[in-house]
């Protein structure tokens, strides 16, 4: 006897093939068929007038530590999500030696999770053990890597340093990570030379992915997608841009190009992908918009800077000069929304350019005054895209997709402040673009399910196939839409109806139940 069985759904198999009317069976956690029913089940759900679609992919995620206060996961789950990937630009929580169990450290002690693991396969086995939602499948972040073997210094690292890089990431690989992602907008990352970027593109070419967050992603997106491609070309390795963006009101209807160029390069041969959020706002934090030598010597020495007097100067002296072009001059002040600042509740919801007006301060001296309230712990949005690049980039045929969000529940410290709604509405907000079109749905669930899968290796995921991984989601067309919004994002979407994660129904009409079925995806 099947297990459970759909019927009366239209049917995506994930490969961008027409959807057609039939029935799904699960038994444990496999599909045992797909079209046809196959005999008699223990439970049926009718899904008459829904999509029925494998699970979707959220390939750039950010819940490595927050999983650990909601193992729900249920921002994700709500959303159709069964697979994220983690440890994205240049930031995941192992391996840890050195200064980078440090850094780590701080980092959990402000949400009240112990650090409890050093090696990629113990903190594998931290989320394993206390159960998950959904399935997660790592990435090793730079940062952890950079800060393990150079430290907080800003200089590229020596040959020693780099061997000692290389192995750590090789062990990595080897306990289940699915390769590398930098963040060479961020410390230390963006200290990081070519020669450094390459020799660990080596170690991950021909076993695993490199995931990019760019050097720039505005006046000079070019040049930091050129540094990217030439450290594929000389590693080989399979490259992934992540949130591709044309950021900056001087960049705005530039990214058609950009996608005809990366096109181009795909077609010559280079192994490249990318992905986007569907969304105008871009968000990190405040410290963000801050040049990197400020940055220099890792988190601790940020905030005394920010006490000297001649540090507000030289900001102003570098925007006055271009010598920094960063998010804030992308955004403008009055485009950056502030989501949450300890210390500064009177600042949520709120723009730079109005809060410096309150105060009678100018910008600078609102962001130094902010990032000392705060402990540099500043979440913001940062209004740099235009829809039309959007919308170029989600109708893109090799386009894939991730909510750049960690997992939240709109309760507790975790449904605090105002994230960017991406969080809960990524995946229902592109599904509402084609929700009176099935033939689109078609190529549009291609791109979240079995592309990301094949892109990130993630054998027997993102399709309806037999003898596949059971991740299923059900859509209600008539009603699928994203509800979280700028003001308020803790909502979540509708026309989600039930998601199957390795065969366990987690979310039905009803809403979430209290299982836990996803698994740790280890690679080889």
């Amino acid at each position: 006897m099947i297990d459970l069985l759909l019927t009366g759904g239209l049917v995506f198999d994930g490969t961008g093939a027409p959807p057609r009317l039939g029935a799904l069976a699960i038994q444990g956690d496999r599909l045992a068929a797909v079209g046809a029913a196959a005999g008699p089940a223990a439970c049926t759900l009718d899904v008459s007038g829904c999509w029925v679609a494998p699970g979707f992919i959220d390939v750039h995620g950010h819940s490595d530590s927050t999983i650990f206060l909601a193992r729900s996961m249920e921002s994700k789950v709500r959303q159709g999500v069964t697979t994220e990937v983690i440890g994205n630009c240049g930031a995941s929580l192992a391996p840890l030696t050195g200064e980078a169990r440090e850094v780590v450290a701080r980092e959990l002690a402000g949400l009240g999770v112990p650090l409890e693991w050093q090696s990629v396969a113990e903190y594998l086995q931290a989320l394993a053990e206390g159960g998950l939602a959904i399935n997660v499948a790592l990435l090793v972040g730079h940062d952890v890597l950079r800060y393990g073997a150079v430290g907080s210094a800003a200089r590229p690292a020596d040959r020693t340093e780099l061997r000692a890089m290389q192995a750590a990431l090789a062990r990595a690989l080897e306990e289940g990570a699915w390769g590398l992602s930098l963040g060479l907008a961020y410390a230390p990352g963006i200290f990081a030379d070519q020669a450094e970027l390459v020799a660990l593109a080596d170690v991950v070419a021909g076993s695993g992915l490199l995931a990019v967050h760019l050097r720039d992603e505005g006046e000079q997106l070019h040049a930091a997608i050129a540094e990217v491609l030439a450290v594929a070309r000389k590693s080989g390795v399979r490259l992934e841009i992540s949130h591709l963006k044309a950021s900056g009101r001087r960049q705005h209807g530039t990214l058609p190009q950009v996608l005809r160029w990366l096109t181009a390069e795909r077609a010559s041969g280079l192994d490249l992908g990318w992905d986007i959020y569907p969304y105008p706002a871009a968000s990190t934090t405040l410290a963000a918009t801050l040049p990197p030598w400020l940055h220099a010597d890792g988190p601790a020495a940020l905030l005394p800077r920010l006490d000297d007097p001649a540090t507000l100067e030289r900001l102003r002296e570098d925007e006055a000069t271009g010598a920094w072009t960063g998010l804030a001059r992308d955004a403008g002040w009055d485009g950056i929304v502030v989501t949450g600042a300890r210390g500064r509740p009177d600042a949520t919801g709120q723009t730079i350019a109005a809060l410096a007006a309150q105060n009678q301060r100018d910008p600078w001296e609102e962001v130094v005054a902010l990032l000392r309230a705060s402990g540099g712990s500043v979440g913001c949005l940062f209004f740099t895209l235009a829809e039309e690049d959007v919308a170029a980039a989600i109708d893109h045929p090799l386009t894939v997709f991730g909510s750049d969000s960690a997992a939240r529940v709109p309760r507790g410290a975790l449904g605090r402040g105002r994230p960017h709604p991406r969080g809960y509405g990524t995946f229902p907000r592109l599904l509402r673009r084609v929700a009176t079109q099935p033939d689109r749905a078609a190529d549009l669930i291609h791109r979240l399910t079995g592309l990301p899968a094949e892109r990130f290796g993630l054998a027997g995921r993102g399709v309806l196939q037999p003898g596949a991984a059971a991740d299923v989601v059900v859509v209600d067309p008539r009603t699928v839409a994203d509800r979280a919004t700028y003001d308020q994002p803790h909502q979540f979407p509708d026309g989600i109806r039930w998601v199957i994660v390795n065969g366990t129904v987690v979310v039905d009409p009803a809403g979430q139940r209290e299982v836990l079925p996803g698994r740790v995806l280890r690679r080889g």
